[in-house]
């Protein structure tokens, strides 16, 4: 079933790489960045605005059924540029959350980041269920966005869905140890979460299977029929190639968030 369906953050990498599955499925999607996007594929417009930008997000959520929430600061220079995140992150996902609510859009997915458990260790297991262990400031920030997910699902009756997204890459041999999704998966991923929408609030992880490192309760299989079709490497492969690796520091060695888990 098409969906009309509004794409935040859509100049940037995995809107970009989203763009061309949701079309394939027929989709009309409405994209919207701070960036202007000169070319726009059938079934697809836009609207230009920062996230805090209150009618510019009244008019990029008019008309719209879902949000796929990729919009935001992060990585790196979020660290250093922390008002930055504020104004995307915090302030401009409140935006983006009251325009909708204000318009009846009752379906939201948000795409939060597997760094609201990085500092947990490498030794144990995480999962959905996971208490938060944010390895930086950008990892707060989103955890921050996932309360206020919580809170619109159980306050105000929205659909919202958390999908905690690992490191994305097109090859899965260029992903952070332990951390990586493909490209491919994460699309797919975000299709089953549109075609299986969310009754109040819940949690995915986005993150391929990794053998004897459990980073999920199973859930999208169990649940929702979904298998990943590309998988990261084993514990031991893991464990031995951060052993290998003389760049990775002792604690981007023990905790999942990798070097993020090392940022001052």
């Amino acid at each position: 079933m098409s969906a009309s369906i509004l794409l935040t953050g859509a100049a940037g990498a995995l809107g970009t790489m989203l763009r061309p599955a949701l079309a394939a499925a027929g989709h009309r999607v409405r994209l919207t960045d701070q960036r202007r996007i000169w070319r726009l594929d059938a079934g697809e417009d836009f609207v230009r605005g920062k996230l805090a930008d209150v009618r510019a997000m009244r008019r990029a959520v008019a008309g719209v059924s879902t949000i796929i929430h990729l919009g935001g600061s992060g990585g790196w220079h979020g660290e250093r540029q922390w008002q930055t995140v504020i104004d995307s992150n915090v302030t401009g996902m409140l935006t983006l959350f009251e325009a909708a609510r204000a318009a009846g859009v009752h379906q939201y997915i948000f795409a939060s980041s597997m760094h609201v458990l990085g500092l947990h260790p490498r030794s144990a297991a995480i999962d959905e269920n996971s208490l938060p262990a944010p390895d930086t400031r950008y990892g707060v920030s989103k955890l921050w966005g996932e309360g206020l997910c919580r809170l619109y699902a159980q306050k105000y009756g929205l659909a919202v869905r958390v999908l905690r997204i690992g490191h994305a890459v097109a090859d899965m041999a260029d992903a952070a140890p332990g951390q990586g999704i493909s490209f491919a998966d994460l699309a797919r991923l975000f299709l089953c979460a549109i075609e299986h929408p969310p009754t109040g609030f819940d949690i995915w992880h986005g993150v391929a299977p990794h053998a004897d490192y459990p980073l999920s309760d199973g859930r999208l299989a169990r649940d929702y029929g979904f298998s990943f079709a590309d998988h990261g490497p084993d514990a031991a492969t893991i464990f031995a190639r951060l052993a290998a690796d003389p760049t990775r520091s002792d604690a981007a060695r023990r905790h999942h968030g990798g070097d993020f888990a090392d940022f001052p």
